[in-house]
């Protein structure tokens, strides 16, 4: 396992196979295993070779070298898997992948089983690695999940790690804007606060204080439709019930504003999130640009108001958002991403940050959901229109749905769950999606 390891970390870095977090034992089937912070390494008794697997990929020490392919692929030199002595290969017979990923304990049974899956139409390559994934994340445990946070971090913020101190770089009380003036329950007008980032990024974020106060902050983040604007029933909503309410808008839209870029060449505009991959190097990434404001927000709201409990609401592109902030940030106590995310298996695709993958090689979408809810006995509520006009409709999460649950309350008494808005056909806060998360608040 050393070679082995000495050889990913060459291409891949130390962090890809990490650290070992038990002794090498002995498998059932004769393998010899051991668990790390990135993965499993085997010893294969079929071949005689080393491997290593993050659940998505796997490096194989054989004749040709260290090699990397999918989990759902076979180097040709490879024997063919099997499943108690039953040939896997890639034939187009699913009663051997249903047995393999019935021995996974992945996608359920009846009208959530692999064969459910595959006669709708689902691809077998994307079934067998969510099944994968969900086979690994049965088995992570807390401290691989803190690790796993760790990593994300330094992924976007570099040495300098989490910005707890950091503060926004302005605040301004009493601001005057007409478009929320008919607010209920609204104390006064809106308070404007600024972060501001690398390469004149920033995010303009107001905050509205209610005049009857629970004591509760609840961020709304807005997704590609624009300005936080569009949002207005959703702040109105919980303004009305007595929720201080801060809105934010994604990076380039809204009052945040298009970065232009000096090069050599001349300047370069970045209208749009894909175009944020120009920024991208070895010690910067842009990806920072959509969660930053909200822990640098919350490091000067909380000081100030010392708010009781911290939710979060985020539509779409703010539902993506929501689901990372409450991955990184545990002072989110309650998170709501509506319509902002599946797992890459199965997901229709994505703007840059949706599918990026050298973040989503560090935690993938399961672990994220779980990491939201780390920490402190934290709930997410996924809610997921079924008829969505946009995106992420369907049934899917009952693929994983269980199993992000049931490994929420193991690792850390959290509480995951999905909430199938089937009262509309729009991309939208539905008033149905209203109530559900305002009864998670209000309760213990």
């Amino acid at each position: 396992f050393a070679t082995l390891k000495a050889a990913i970390d060459e291409v891949e870095g130390p962090e890809k196979v990490g650290a070992c977090l038990e002794n090498q034992r002995l498998a059932a089937n004769g393998n010899a295993e051991q668990r790390t912070t990135g993965g499993l390494l085997v010893w294969r008794k079929q071949d005689n070779f080393t491997a290593f697997t993050d659940g998505y990929r796997t490096w194989a020490n054989g004749p040709q070298g260290l090699q990397v392919r999918l989990n759902t692929e076979s180097f040709a030199w490879e024997p063919p898997r099997s499943y108690r002595g039953v040939a896997l290969g890639d034939r187009e017979d699913n009663a051997d992948l249903r047995a393999w990923i019935d021995w996974l304990g992945a996608l359920g049974h009846g009208e959530n089983s692999y064969d459910h899956w595959v006669s709708i139409g689902k691809p077998r390559n994307a079934l067998i690695t969510l099944a994968f994934a969900l086979f690994f994340l049965d088995r992570t445990s807390a401290q691989e999940l803190a690790a796993k946070r760790q990593r994300l971090i330094r992924f976007l913020w570099g040495e300098a790690g989490f910005p707890a101190a950091q503060t926004p770089h302005s605040v301004t009380k009493g601001i005057a804007d007409s478009r929320y003036a008919g607010l209920t329950n609204l104390a006064g007008v809106a308070e404007r606060v600024e972060v501001r980032m690398e390469f004149g990024a920033r995010s303009i974020i107001y905050l509205f204080h209610p005049r009857s106060s629970n004591g509760q902050l609840l961020i709304y983040h807005q997704g590609h439709g624009g300005d936080f604007f569009r949002g207005v029933n959703t702040i109105r909503f919980f303004l009305r019930h007595g929720y201080a309410v801060a809105a934010f808008a994604m990076p380039l839209l809204g009052m945040n504003g298009q970065l232009v870029i000096e090069t050599p060449d001349g300047s370069i505009t970045l209208r749009q999130h894909n175009d944020l991959r120009v920024l991208e190097s070895d010690v910067f990434s842009p990806l920072k640009f959509f969660v930053e404001p909200v822990t640098v927000f919350l490091n000067y709201a909380v000081e100030e108001y010392a708010y009781d409990m911290v939710a979060m609401v985020g539509l779409s592109g703010g539902g993506w958002t929501t689901t990372l902030a409450a991955a990184l940030d545990p002072r989110i106590a309650r998170s709501y991403p509506v319509a902002g995310t599946l797992p890459l298996y199965i997901s229709p695709g994505g703007d840059y940050e949706q599918t990026h993958p050298g973040l989503y090689a560090l935690a993938n979408y399961p672990e994220l959901y779980v990491l939201g809810t780390y920490g402190g006995m934290r709930r997410q509520i996924q809610v997921l229109n079924r008829y969505d006009s946009c995106c992420f409709g369907g049934v899917e999460y009952r693929l994983y749905e269980e199993q992000v649950a049931r490994t929420a309350q193991r690792v850390g008494n959290g509480s995951f769950s999905v909430f199938s808005d089937e009262t509309h056909r729009g991309h939208k806060v539905s008033e149905a999606a209203l109530a559900v998360i305002l009864n998670d608040l209000e309760r213990p």
